[in-house]
C-alpha cells in the first residue's frame, strides 16, 4: 500500500521541479515511514480489532 501511495509523492516532486533522483529519493523515505507506520504501531488492529476483551486492553 505505501508503494501505490507514493508514486503520487514521486509525481508531485517532480511537478515542483525537483529531479527524478531527489524525487525518488524522496518517495523511497516516504515509503518506508509509511511502512513502519503500517507495520510496527499496530493502528489497524487498535481500531479494526473485534474482540472487545483486547479493545478493553488497549
Amino acid at each position: 500500500m505505501s508503494l501505490i501511495s507514493n508514486t503520487d509523492v514521486y509525481d508531485s516532486i517532480l511537478e515542483k521541479g525537483g529531479t527524478p533522483r531527489e524525487a525518488a529519493a524522496l518517495a523511497f523515505g516516504s515509503s518506508l515511514g509509511m511502512f513502519g507506520v503500517d507495520r510496527y504501531l499496530g493502528l489497524g488492529e487498535m481500531f479494526f480489532e473485534k474482540d472487545p476483551a483486547k479493545l478493553a486492553l488497549r
